[in-house]
Formats: structure tokens, sequence, C-alpha cells
């Protein structure tokens, strides 16, 4: 099954017709619309088309989070993922942001992390390398 097959003008059509006073599930139909999907958006008021989830952290966060991790590795200390997992956990709870993450783990999840790597590009997960002194 095909998913998110309406256009922006289709949603602004739907929108319309329900808030003129058609139900919301004749104009559902008509405009081939999910309909939750359209009750969502006549209550939210936009008609942007998104699939998924919105990420935990803004833009600007995930940003200044690479700036941060680039900075440790520069200067020899880069970070683990687990200890990367647990401070963001930590960040969302100081600054009162709603998320996903196990409370009883106190750390954001495997699944997050590689929706970051995929986000920000520019940040690699690789292993501590040792190097015999000589």
């Amino acid at each position: 099954m095909q998913r998110d097959q309406w256009t922006s003008e289709q949603m602004n059509a739907a929108i319309s017709a329900v808030r003129s006073g058609h139900s919301v599930k004749g104009v559902a139909s008509e405009f081939g619309i999910p309909l939750r999907i359209l009750r969502n958006h006549v209550i939210l008021g936009g008609t942007d088309r998104k699939l998924g989830r919105s990420p935990v952290l803004t833009i600007e966060q995930e940003i200044e989070l690479s700036r941060r991790l680039f900075r440790r590795a520069d200067v020899v200390m880069p970070i683990t993922s687990i200890v990367l997992k647990r401070s963001v956990n930590s960040f969302c709870k100081e600054n009162n942001i709603i998320n996903p993450f196990n409370p009883l783990k106190c750390k954001a999840g495997c699944q997050w992390l590689e929706l970051l790597l995929k986000r920000h590009q520019n940040v690699a997960k690789c292993r501590m390398q040792h190097r015999n002194p000589r």
C-alpha cells in the first residue's frame, strides 16, 4: 500500500471544505485522504506532508551536539555511544523535552543514535584505536 498519496492542494481544499461545514468523513473519502490524517490537519491547521515522528531534539540542538562531539574528538577525548545516549537523556530531562527514551535505563535507544547518524552524516561511529608507544 502506497502512503501519502494526497497533494498539498488537495489538503487545502479538504480543510476548507471541512471548515465550511462538510463532514470530515465525507470530505476524506471525496479527496482520497485518510480520515485520521485529515482530522489531524484540520486541528493543527497545517498542510505539510510529513511521515513519521519528529526528532526529539531540534535541528539547532542536534547541530550543537555534533559540534561538541567534534570538539571532544579534536582534543582526543572521543565520546562513546553509551555516554552520548546518557547525555542526551540528561539533556532532555534538564530542559523538560518530551522524549520516548526508556526511563529505567536513563539513556536514549540505539534507534535514536542510528537516526541521528543518518541525519548528521559528518558524525561517524567508530572504534577507538590504541597505538603502541615506541
